[in-house]
C-alpha cells in the first residue's frame, strides 16, 4: 500500500505521487514505547504514524487507544470505558471519534486502490 503525508497543512497533503520513507523514531512521553516518525519528501517535514490516526496529541497510548476500541466493539459505552480507564469521559469520546475517522478514511482511501490493482 502506498503511503501518503497526512498532514492537512502540506500543499502534498494525500498525493501518493509524493515520496514518503522512514525517518527515525520517537518515544512517547506516557508510555515510553517508540513511534515511527515519516518524511514527506516533497513537503519537507516530518510527521508521526498517529497523524494517519487522528489520535496524535490525544493523550493516550497505543495500547489504550487498542482497548479503548475493543471495548467498544463489546458494547461499552465511553462513560463506562472513561470509568475502568479512570479517564475523563471527553478524553474517551475524542479516542472514539479519532477511531472512527480513522476507519472511515481507510475505507475511502485504501478499498478502492486494493479492488482498482487486484
Amino acid at each position: 500500500m502506498p503511503k501518503f503525508c497526512p498532514k492537512k497543512s502540506c500543499p502534498y497533503c494525500e498525493s501518493i505521487n509524493n515520496k514518503i520513507t522512514k525517518s527515525g523514531t520517537y518515544p512517547v512521553k506516557l508510555s515510553g514505547e517508540r513511534r515511527q516518525l515519516f518524511y514527506c519528501h516533497r513537503g519537507e517535514h516530518t510527521f508521526s504514524e498517529m497523524a494517519y490516526s487522528g489520535l496524535v496529541n490525544k493523550k493516550g497510548s497505543e495500547k489504550e487507544y487498542i482497548q479503548a476500541a475493543k471495548l467498544i466493539k463489546c458494547g461499552l459505552s465511553c462513560k463506562q470505558i472513561a470509568d475502568v480507564k479512570i479517564r475523563d469521559v471527553r478524553t474517551i469520546e475524542a479516542w472514539v471519534a479519532a477511531i472512527a475517522q480513522k476507519s472511515q478514511n481507510f475505507r475511502a482511501f485504501y478499498l478502492p486502490f486494493y479492488w482498482h490493482h487486484n
